[in-house]
């Protein structure tokens, strides 16, 4: 992977790791933001509906189907496009992101194993400059909606002036036409075998609805 590339990936990863944890826990502290206007949430005519927490976002292109009972909230910064959130704090945010224009034209077909691994990396490199005590929990490489995606799982603590906790969190990442798609769920440690299903599940029905270009 070439300097640029690398220096590109740092600058991505900070931004959005640091986004992804506000839209988390962070926003359980906080007065629920309203969802974009663009945002509906009954599929165009003609299609069958998928049931109420279906969520379709017209300016970003892609559609995915929350966890049912979860609640859907705009996120804070200007890339966090939705927060789903349980109940009990567990959340899935959805994060878009322009690519610069000399990277528009890749997806991560184009990346080798080293590309994929060097990608990695540098997620965890920079993710410790923020959360030092970061564990590494696992990555790899998966298919979402045709579309190859990374995947990271990591844990770290959050500080707050009130408390410190941990988070689980295990985000995809797709490049396609032109913008980072990013997934990323969180839940504490000890609950996040039980959600890990409910994270992949709705991960699975991400669907960049490419009819809309």
């Amino acid at each position: 992977m070439t300097y640029l590339m690398q220096k590109f990936l740092s600058i991505i990863f900070l931004l959005i790791f640091f986004i992804c944890g506000c839209g988390g826990p962070v926003q359980q502290n906080i007065a629920t933001a309203k969802i974009p206007a663009q945002t509906v949430s009954q599929p165009p005519s003609g299609k069958e509906p998928y049931g109420k927490n279906l969520y379709r976002n017209k300016e970003n292109h892609f559609s995915i189907i929350f966890p049912e009972g979860w609640e859907q909230s705009g996120g804070r910064g200007p890339n966090v496009v939705v927060v789903s959130k349980n109940k009990t704090g567990e959340s899935i945010n959805i994060i878009v992101k322009e690519l610069p224009d000399q990277f528009r034209k890749y997806t991560f077909e184009n990346f080798s194993q080293q590309d994929v691994n060097d990608f990695v990396a540098i997620n965890i490199q920079d993710t410790k400059k923020g959360y030092p005590d970061t564990s590494f929990d696992g990555s790899g490489t998966a298919y979402v909606n045709n579309c190859k995606a990374i995947w990271i799982k990591t844990t770290q603590t959050y500080k707050n002036p009130t408390n410190s906790f941990q988070l689980t969190s295990i985000i995809y990442f797709i490049w396609k036409n032109g913008k980072q798609y990013t997934i990323s769920c969180f839940a504490p440690p000890e609950k996040f075998a039980k959600y890990e299903n409910i994270f992949i599940s709705s991960i699975g029905s991400f669907v960049l609805e490419e009819g809309w270009y």
